[in-house]
């Protein structure tokens, strides 16, 4: 059984904020090898990384993918007075096409006074399909997290996976065979392939817990069924 994780991509755009020695209103961010986007326009670069490769190296074999729209989401940080908590999961039937309609993040507590929820952004597209029992996805991000530690952090990421997919109560379990993601470097943290799954009718949601030294952030991507 693979250990990798289909959303790994995702852990370093979204806890940047914890490096230190950033200088404000600073651009970071190392682009997926299988495109050139660069937030400054430089080079991608590689950062060292313990974490073992994905299970293919190799671009995935998406086939027909869906016109996905671009859709704007929005920070929170989880706890607070509020009380604030991603939604829980309910189940469902997963099967089928289906495109982002909406992007949230949890932030973990300990981004309270350090991340400006308000001011922080972040636009994408992306497509999920689930098919007899195989999944692909493929999700590009443009966030904006502004920090009161480091300043602006702007990162253009992406990923996508292919793979086997089972249901198991309200989660979705993802067994990967081929993924695309950005080099994660030292804040890789890992991912549960156990990810929360609900749908009502042609809307759905998936809830991606994403684990790391600095906290548990989560990931709640809104669904709108095309296929």
């Amino acid at each position: 059984m693979s250990s990798a994780r289909p959303f790994a991509w995702l852990v370093p755009a979204i806890l940047l904020l914890g490096a230190s020695g950033c200088a404000d209103d600073s651009t970071v961010g190392s682009p997926m090898p299988s495109t050139s986007r660069s937030a400054d326009g430089g080079a991608p670069t590689t950062p060292p990384s313990a974490t073992p490769p994905p299970p293919s190296a190799a671009m995935c074999a998406y086939g027909t993918a869906p016109a996905a729209p671009m859709v704007s989401g929005s920070f929170a940080i989880l706890g607070g007075a509020e009380m604030v908590a991603p939604p829980a999961s309910t189940g469902g039937d997963p099967s089928g096409v289906w495109v982002a309609s909406g992007m949230t993040v949890y932030l973990p507590s300990f981004a309270q006074g350090q991340v400006d929820t308000t001011m922080s952004a972040m636009t994408g597209a992306g497509w999920f399909a689930f098919e007899s029992g195989q999944f692909r996805f493929h999700v590009d991000v443009d966030l904006t997290i502004v920090t009161m530690i480091v300043g602006t952090i702007r990162q253009a990421t992406g990923g996508g996976a292919t793979g086997a997919y089972s249901m198991e109560g309200s989660e979705i379990v993802f067994e990967p065979s081929c993924m695309e993601m950005a080099d994660s470097g030292e804040l890789m943290g890992e991912i549960s392939r156990r990810n929360g799954f609900s749908r009502t009718g042609d809307t759905g949601r998936l809830v991606v817990e994403l684990d790391s030294m600095l906290g548990t952030a989560t990931l709640v991507v809104e669904l709108r069924k095309v296929g």
